[in-house]
């Protein structure tokens, strides 16, 4: 039986793991640094362009390719573009911003723990090096 890959914090999970209250708040606050830091957190190299269209009044867009593109960073198969539409047309019932905004901070949580530490040289390592 294959298990369904979800959001996290889902709609209405604003104060979920990643980010607490806080995320929300900078959310509800400046969605377009939201969009920004969650492009940013997946490796979207589009998050000025979020953010100017954010500025520019095109929210609704910019939440329904970001979401989608969250999503399919977290191997969520189930969401699509259709689904992130929806969300992002009753954003405001269901706070998606935050639920995007979440996810993209845990996948980003995620990468940086999968990365290991670089090896930190030891003195007499050092001293090699100029022998």
């Amino acid at each position: 039986m294959a298990t369904t890959v979800t959001f996290q914090n889902g709609p209405c999970g604003c104060c979920g793991d990643s980010g607490n209250c806080e995320s929300c708040c900078i959310t509800a606050c400046c969605p377009c640094y939201s969009f920004y830091k969650a492009a940013e957190d997946i490796g979207d190299d589009n998050g000025v362009l979020y953010c100017v269209g954010t500025l520019l009044g095109f929210g609704c867009c910019v939440l329904t390719v970001l979401g989608d593109k969250v999503a399919q960073e977290a191997n969520i198969t189930d969401h699509g573009m259709g689904k992130s539409a929806m969300c992002a047309c009753f954003e405001y019932c269901v706070c998606y911003s935050c639920a995007v905004a979440n996810e993209a901070a845990l996948i980003k949580a995620k990468k940086d723990a999968a990365v290991p530490a670089a090896p930190v040289a030891t003195e007499a390592e050092k001293m090699d090096d100029r022998a």
